[in-house]
């Protein structure tokens, strides 16, 4: 992969510096890091950040994607937990759209280099670890990554 995180220092005045990118993407959200990912395999991307890793809902999500992998759980079950936990506010049909494509969107994600936590079950199976966080899911559906800042691994 061909792509360069800039974080933000400090609002001091710093040496100047310069960085050669073919594209920037501006902001490290989901979006912009999905992208950063897809043209990496093309062109030289860089991407900005205005704060710290340790800052924003990347940090504070703990490395976790809610998507349904165990076969004791269901996508209605995953959308009717999301619409109870959004109080009848959310929009079914977005609902529905979500987490009837997450899947496909983790296994992307892991296509990518992405690590998310494994184990081993009593049969000597490796499989995902899931867990339950908060009070809004019914089933264990988060893969989670023990190391939110390094969800990344460079491939060969």
């Amino acid at each position: 992969m061909n792509f360069t995180l800039l974080l933000h220092t400090s609002y001091i005045m710093q040496p100047p510096f310069e960085y050669i990118s073919d594209v920037l993407i501006v902001g490290r959200g989901a979006a912009g890091l999905s992208l950063a990912l897809r043209l990496a395999q093309h062109c030289k991307v860089t991407v900005l950040s205005k704060g710290p890793l340790s800052e924003g809902d990347k940090f504070y999500a703990q490395g976790g994607i809610a998507s349904v992998y165990d076969e004791t759980d269901s996508i209605a079950s995953h959308v009717n937990d999301a619409f109870i936990a959004g109080a009848g506010l959310c929009d079914k049909e977005a609902i529905e759209f979500i987490t009837s494509n997450v899947r496909y969107c983790v296994q992307w994600l892991i296509d990518q280099g992405v690590l998310f936590d494994t184990e081993v079950n009593p049969q000597g199976k490796e499989h995902y670890h899931l867990t339950r966080e908060g009070w809004g899911h019914g089933h264990r559906r988060i893969l989670h990554n023990a190391q939110p800042m390094l969800l990344v691994r460079k491939r060969k």
